[in-house]
Parts: C-alpha cells; sequence; structure tokens
C-alpha cells in the first residue's frame, strides 16, 4: 500500500462528508491508499458522517490534532504518510495518481496547496520551490502545516507530533526537515485549504496557545545540537519565531486581564 491519509476530526459535521468525497473519488486504485479517520472526542454528528465511508476509525480523548495524527501515525501501513485536516479537501480526483506516479524513493515530498488570501481574497499557490536548498527550506519557509509534506514512514521512525497542545507544527516540521535526505517538489496542486471563522489556528489570541508555541519553539535548541549541520539555519528559524515579542504580547494580554479584577 503506497498511501496512508490521515484525518483527525474533533466537531467537523459541517465539513467531513465534503473532505471524504474528494478522496474516495480519486482515480487512483483503492488497493494503494488507506484513509485513517481519528476521532479526538467528538461530541457532534461528524463520526456519524463519516462512517458512509470505507476508512479505518481510531479514537483519542482531546489529545488535539498533535496527539490524534500521532494515534494515525502508529497505525498507518502505508508506505508513505498524507497528513489531512477535516474542513479541508484534495484538489483534484486524480492528484493521489499523480503522486503515486511521481514518487520514486523519496523521504519527503512537499506538497503545493490552493487556498485563499487573506488579504486580496484572491486564490493563490503556495508550494516551495525546487531549487530551494535545505538549509533555507529549515531558515525561512512558511510552509510548515504537515499537509505541505507527504512522508515515508520509514524515514518518520520514532518523530511524533507534540500532544495536546495548540501550534505543534514547527517543531515537527523542522524534525523531519532536517532528518530527511531526500526531498523532492511536486508541482501538481495536490491539497485545498479552506478558512473558516470556527478554524482554530485562526480563532481569536489567547496566552495558552502563545505558551504553547514558545515553550515547543523554544526545543529547536536542542534540536540544533542534534542536528550541528543545520544548526545556523535552525536559529535564523528561532529568529523568525521572534519568541521575545510573543513574551511581550503576552505579557500586555496578562494586563489586560489584570484590569478585569481591579
Amino acid at each position: 500500500m503506497k498511501f496512508s491519509i490521515i484525518i483527525p476530526c474533533y466537531n467537523s459535521e459541517k465539513y467531513i462528508e465534503k473532505c471524504l468525497r474528494s478522496i474516495f473519488n480519486q482515480t487512483l486504485n483503492k488497493k494503494e491508499y488507506e484513509v485513517i479517520i481519528i476521532d479526538d472526542g467528538c461530541t457532534d454528528n461528524t463520526i456519524k458522517i463519516a462512517q458512509n465511508y470505507p476508512a479505518i476509525f481510531l479514537k483519542t480523548s482531546r489529545r488535539k490534532a498533535g496527539g490524534a495524527r500521532n494515534k494515525g501515525i502508529d497505525n498507518a501501513k502505508g508506505e508513505y504518510l498524507i497528513f489531512l485536516d477535516s474542513d479541508d479537501e484534495l484538489y483534484s480526483n486524480d492528484c493521489l495518481e499523480k503522486l503515486f506516479n511521481f514518487i520514486k524513493d523519496e523521504d519527503l515530498i512537499y506538497l503545493p496547496l490552493i487556498t485563499t488570501n487573506s488579504k486580496t481574497g484572491e486564490l493563490e499557490i503556495r508550494k516551495m520551490a525546487p531549487s530551494t536548498t535545505k538549509e533555507d527550506m529549515i531558515a525561512n519557509t512558511t510552509l510548515l502545516g504537515p499537509a505541505y509534506r507527504c512522508i515515508r514512514k520509514e524515514t518518520l521512525g520514532d518523530i511524533h507530533f507534540t500532544e495536546e497542545i495548540y501550534y505543534e507544527d514547527v517543531l515537527y516540521a523542522m524534525k523531519i526537515m532536517c532528518k530527511a535526505e531526500k526531498i523532492s517538489c511536486f508541482e501538481d496542486t495536490f491539497y485545498k485549504y479552506n478558512k473558516h471563522l470556527d478554524s482554530m489556528t485562526h480563532s481569536s489570541f489567547s496566552i495558552e496557545k502563545q505558551i504553547d508555541f514558545i515553550s515547543d519553539a523554544l526545543k529547536l535548541i536542542k534540536l540544533a545540537t542534534t542536528y550541528p549541520k543545520y544548526f545556523n539555519a535552525i536559529m535564523q528559524r528561532l529568529e523568525r519565531i521572534d519568541i521575545n515579542k510573543r513574551m511581550n504580547d503576552i505579557y500586555i494580554q496578562l494586563n489586560e486581564e489584570q484590569k478585569k479584577y481591579i
């Protein structure tokens, strides 16, 4: 089996059918991929709707997206892993077949996605340029979400997402980029990223989310010592994250919270 498509779910009843329809309408032989749905404590009809499709169902208990994806990783049988959010979809009904034919023996394949530009409202393609060096990827890329990558499971090894936190993507992405030896960039649009007002990653500022982000980002220091070849690139990544600014934002919010009790 070539692919395991891993979908963490938490109360996605409005979107899950469109997501699954895009997967099960693929032209690729169904024997070449499996779909793993992880119920991370849904309280709506997400799983009831999803059970109309021949997927594998697993369950976690509010381990957030990182923990749910880890459950999928541990149970995946495919040679390569693809992560899809439950409110998004595959771009075309032949993109899996195209990816199947594209892959040779890579550890990591970057996948282009289409999304809506938050400033102009226009559709735009976001992808990694094939000429991008590995060091530049580590230091500067903004393509950090799991959906940007198709990963060989054997290469992944014991790398997992941090569980029960928000913004678990950065450290995971950096670990994968450091470890992967053979990297390529798929040219065809693979994934459609749908923005929603109730999307967790686009909801309002919260102290908890910022602390989660900073805590996971600081682990990049240890990663830099594990991969000294990419030490400078990882340090550049830390500069881009600008932890001082994020800490200042937390202090400002704490001051606002304090005023409520005065």
